[in-house]
């Protein structure tokens, strides 16, 4: 657990003694679980100097997330390279020691919901007071205004509402979350892209500071391929097909005849006749019905 924050200078914190293409930048990571936190870790991993703002006594809840070896385990992957230290940002003495690190940092990233950061005395023109070129990224379900905006989400709602969970399991079946939380993660790299971009616009640029506004269900709704395309111009809706990829084939998982799996993705017309020799069926990459990626694709 970090412990609070005895200093009321805390931006003489030593350089981070990482080095690489992120060095010399300084992060505020105020988020909490994954979606914002993560973004931090990204950039902390090339570099950048993270300092992490947690709460007194508790700590981010992915301190302590599922059993202790695997709170552990989650913590020590997307925890690493970062400062901790504590502040109560609903006391005056907090909100003064973050306003003194607002005006050092470079980003600040925030995934609270959303009003907090009002809600502590840090609106947006004070924070430009502070630092008129700080990057500041907010992170939330549903972006920071419009209907949904103070409902929150964690993945398997965003992954929902952005239409992954639709997509994916089987046809005849219920739909299925994916193996990990891929809506944090997902809005984690589109997040830290989107700070490199305001970072290389401000630096290279000449630009000032910049506010982003980071949506959950947005990053997931990005990511869904042509469905969006398919759907407008052609009126396709796409259904759940198990471990089908459109329009490609072979690419697929096989069971073995000793009970083991192997995956197999030849999709381009090379790589179909290469597989159709090593199992020994050749006269198949001549078959008409099969003979292009098009072909192979209608079969499925």
């Amino acid at each position: 657990m970090p412990t609070s924050a005895d200093n009321d200078n805390p931006t003489d914190n030593p350089a981070s003694p990482y080095s690489g293409p992120m060095s010399g930048v300084r992060v505020l990571d105020l988020g909490v679980w994954v979606a914002g936190p993560f973004a931090a870790t990204l950039l902390a991993d090339f570099g950048a100097e993270v300092i992490k703002i947690e709460r007194p006594g508790l700590g981010d809840p992915m301190r302590y997330r599922g059993t202790m070896e695997s709170a552990a385990a989650h913590w020590c992957m997307d925890g690493r390279n970062k400062k901790s230290m504590t502040l109560d940002l609903s006391t005056e003495r907090g909100q003064d020691i973050l306003a003194q690190l607002i005006g050092h940092a470079d980003v600040l990233i925030d995934n609270h919901r959303p009003g907090m950061l009002d809600a502590w005395g840090f609106t947006e023109a004070r924070i430009r007071s502070l630092n008129p070129g700080l990057i500041v990224s907010t992170v939330s379900g549903f972006g920071q205004n419009g209907p949904y905006a103070h409902r929150l989400a964690f993945d398997r709602i965003a992954a929902a509402m952005g239409g992954l969970l639709y997509l994916n399991g089987e046809a005849d079946r219920p739909p299925v979350r994916t193996g990990v939380i891929i809506s944090d993660y997902v809005t984690a790299l589109f997040n830290a892209i989107g700070i490199l971009m305001a970072l290389y616009h401000r630096d290279a640029k000449g630009g000032g500071g910049e506010r982003m506004d980071v949506a959950m269900y947005e990053c997931i709704f990005r990511i869904l391929e042509n469905t969006l395309g398919a759907y407008d111009k052609m009126g396709i809706h796409r259904q759940r097909m198990g471990n089908i990829t459109p329009g490609f084939y072979p690419d697929d998982m096989f069971e073995t005849l000793d009970g083991k799996w192997v995956v197999l993705s030849a999709v381009s017309d090379q790589q179909f006749a290469a597989l159709c020799g090593v199992i020994g069926r050749a006269e198949l990459a001549h078959d008409p019905a099969l003979a292009t990626l098009n072909d192979r694709g209608r079969q499925v």
